[in-house]
């Protein structure tokens, strides 16, 4: 489920700088997952169910770029913490586009990258040079940079390294609708969305199931 998406607001993270113009933020919605409350003021990663579920390449290319030394560190989704998120965040960014994204993948799909961002520690199972194919794990969940909760962080840019890059738009599968025409292919803010399988790719909204093409 997208906690931020372009298909509500550009910029979806609030600024267009580091390629985030266009970045997708999902976790894991199963039932499972800590809602936001004032207490506790925060929770170890492992009360998630997105942390360490595995992180696949979207799409076919070469891993370009590697960052994965940040710890992951507790979570971030109380009211006394999210207030206090902007000052943190902005010490953060004096780290640079790692201080922001965490621990991430690079992939050069050959005309533009795509930045899996957030990742867990140690996690990370290519190095730069490596080839990827659709579907392959490349690393694991985490909580680490600038995140609220575990969570993948997905962007497209135009560049390699976010600190020179430009966000790019994209889209998931064909046909694949979340309201209006122009934002075919992505989903909403809070919408929870199921990969049941390599053909095919559900979205319910209201308790209402619908079928989309397959992740593309």
């Amino acid at each position: 489920m997208p906690l931020t998406s372009p298909v509500d607001h550009v910029p979806s993270q609030g600024t267009h700088a580091y390629g985030q113009t266009y970045a997708l933020g999902l976790v894991a919605e199963d039932g499972t997952r800590p809602d936001i409350g004032w207490r506790p003021l925060s929770r170890p990663p492992e009360d998630f169910p997105a942390y360490g579920a595995p992180v696949y390449a979207p799409a076919a290319g070469t891993v370009v770029r590697v960052h994965d030394r940040q710890r992951d560190h507790r979570s971030r989704n109380s009211w006394p913490w999210l207030f206090g998120a902007v000052v943190e965040n902005t010490l953060r960014e004096m780290r640079g586009p790692s201080g922001l994204v965490g621990n991430h993948v690079v992939i050069d799909l050959g005309g533009a990258h795509v930045l899996l961002g957030h990742l867990r520690r140690g996690s990370v199972t290519v190095a730069p040079g490596d080839t990827v194919v659709v579907g392959q794990r490349v690393a694991a969940c985490g909580n680490s940079g600038a995140c609220t909760e575990p969570q993948v962080r997905m962007q497209l840019m135009d560049l390699a390294h976010p600190l020179f890059a430009a966000g790019l738009p994209m889209v998931w599968g064909r046909g694949w609708r979340a309201g209006a025409p122009e934002n075919e292919g992505l989903p909403e803010t809070w919408r929870s969305v199921e990969v049941v399988g390599p053909d095919h790719v559900s979205a319910g909204q209201d308790g209402v199931p619908e079928e989309y093409p397959e992740l593309r």
